[in-house]
């Protein structure tokens, strides 16, 4: 008999965690950075040429590779800015040699090698990330963080950059958004904060925070792509509201649409997720 009254807590509970967690899913909205957006088209990348310089930050990573790669078919000249000189090699040693491919080296956090790298520049494309992605990355180490005097925006500003193309991830937040309590997002967040004691997330949002409330003079758009996997391309992407889940898109697909975004005006200042089609929010 004294089981009855513990069942009957357990499930007042259960009925109130389940209430609440539908109360907040009704109230989920997707942010102040994605306001205003509406049904768009998806985007062709442009056909850059020879005079049109292209930053690519972070270039030895899986995305910065791809980006270079993409790039360079589309007859931009890219500079490939990375800090490590002999992994840059390794990850492209095959367009080590390509005529339109510079190589600028330095720390990410660094504003005179920042400005160096970006003169004559048109667009920035930061794919810049933690290795491992478990790692902790520190705001300092973004080249947008979380200080008022920014050496990635200032040097942006001072470049006169026309578009800056962020890499962010699903499972961050944009500022106003909000998910329902008992999410797959959720769930997936806990587990890269305090199971793999990484600071990805937290400083991915810095840098979201940061563009959005201090950044409103540059015209920036930040991706937010679901896992990335190594592969040959598959189709476009549909930039989405969809609350995160499960799947995964290719690091090729990822650089077609960043490229596209050099040109395209659908997304400036925007945050849209990522991942292939079908989606229940289209933006």
């Amino acid at each position: 008999m004294a089981i009855a009254p513990l069942a009957l807590g357990v499930a007042a509970t259960s009925l109130t965690v389940a209430a609440v967690d539908r109360v907040s899913k009704s109230l989920a909205r997707p942010g102040v950075a994605n306001e205003g957006l509406g049904e768009q088209g998806v985007a062709e990348a442009a056909e850059g040429t020879t005079t049109r310089r292209l930053v690519v930050l972070g270039a030895s990573g899986g995305s910065g590779v791809a980006v270079v790669e993409a790039a360079l078919e589309r007859n931009y000249h890219v500079v490939a800015f990375a800090r490590d000189q002999q992994r840059l090699n390794r990850e492209l040693g095959h367009l080590m040699g390509h005529a339109s491919l510079e190589v600028a080296l330095g720390e990410i956090s660094d504003l005179t090698a920042l400005l160096s790298a970006m003169q004559g520049a048109q667009a920035v494309i930061c794919t810049v990330g933690p290795r491992p992605e478990t790692a902790p990355l520190g705001t300092e180490a973004w080249a947008f963080g979380t200080c008022h005097s920014d050496p990635g925006v200032e040097a942006c500003r001072k470049c006169q950059i026309e578009r800056l193309i962020v890499q962010g991830c699903a499972l961050t937040s944009a500022p106003g958004e909000w998910w329902g309590l008992l999410t797959p997002a959720r769930l997936a967040r806990a587990v890269v904060r305090w199971q793999n004691s990484s600071k990805a997330i937290d400083d991915a949002e810095a840098v979201m925070k940061y563009l959005y409330n201090e950044a409103k003079d540059v015209k920036w758009v930040v991706a937010r792509p679901v896992w990335l996997e190594e592969g040959e391309a598959r189709g476009a992407l549909v930039p989405n509201l969809d609350t995160f889940t499960q799947s995964s898109i290719r690091y090729a697909d990822l650089a077609l649409w960043l490229l596209e975004q050099v040109d395209g005006g659908d997304y400036v200042q925007k945050m849209p997720r990522l991942k292939y089609g079908p989606v229940e929010y289209p933006i």
